[in-house]
């Protein structure tokens, strides 16, 4: 209820209607009373707009929408019409040919819950998009779940260390290689793959290039490999 564009939204319709005056309010009530009452009626419709949206988001979950949001001004329209009518005649008085009709409070009603719809599709960023999770990270523990840094074959097992720990796999090294889906790295020696984000040095031990990981590792680089990670600068 706190976003910017719930707050934007009630404030502007919440001032439009006041301005507006609409059910007799604009001869009856000062522009200080309307805003006053307008805002505490836009507000209770908009929580209880918010609530219904939930409700029948789950009720009408394959449908887009907007088919949702016209589900909820329906909604709204119906059940808040004879709460606004006595509320807005006990504010008024039943003046003859002020009276609000139900046909009207329900129109306003429908035309600022899509108003409020359409506002918060305009002022809502949208949600990030998330890149999927690598295939390799469902195979690990919950707890493994984390920032790939590097793999390492020990007999029949690939051994696969993120930020969050190291699990052992039962696979062979090319599948593992495989399934991490597009994360950048290198296979730099017959049983060592490395996440190129996760190099933060390099080291020369008699003759042997030993690559420095974020986990502290040092990963060597076989004769094979060392072409590739010359072109990546690396060598």
């Amino acid at each position: 209820m706190l976003r910017p564009w719930t707050l934007t939204a009630w404030g502007l319709i919440s001032l439009a209607v006041a301005l507006a005056g609409p059910f007799g309010t604009y001869q009856s009530l000062a522009l200080p009373e309307r805003v006053v009452y307008w805002a505490g009626m836009t507000g209770f419709a908009i929580v209880v707009g918010s609530l219904l949206r939930v409700l029948l988001r789950r009720w009408l979950s394959g449908h887009g929408a907007w088919t949702v949001a016209l589900a909820v001004a329906g909604a709204l329209s119906v059940l808040l019409v004879e709460p606004l009518r006595q509320l807005t005649l006990w504010m008024i008085g039943d003046a003859t040919g002020v009276a609000p009709q139900r046909s009207e409070i329900m129109a306003i009603i429908f035309t600022a819950s899509i108003g409020t719809t359409a506002m918060r599709r305009v002022l809502e960023p949208p949600p990030p998009v998330r890149d999927p999770a690598p295939r390799l990270l469902e195979r690990l523990e919950p707890g493994r779940r984390g920032r790939v840094i590097r793999l390492a074959v020990s007999d029949h097992y690939v051994e696969v260390v993120t930020d969050r720990g190291a699990q052992r796999l039962l696979m062979r090294f090319r599948d593992a290689i495989a399934e991490l889906d597009g994360i950048e790295g290198l296979r730099v020696h017959r049983s060592h793959w490395v996440a190129l984000s996760e190099i933060r040095g390099r080291e020369a031990d008699k003759g042997r290039l030993l690559l420095v990981l974020s986990d502290g590792a040092r990963v060597p680089v076989s004769r094979q490999y060392r072409g590739a990670v010359a072109a990546r600068g690396l060598a």
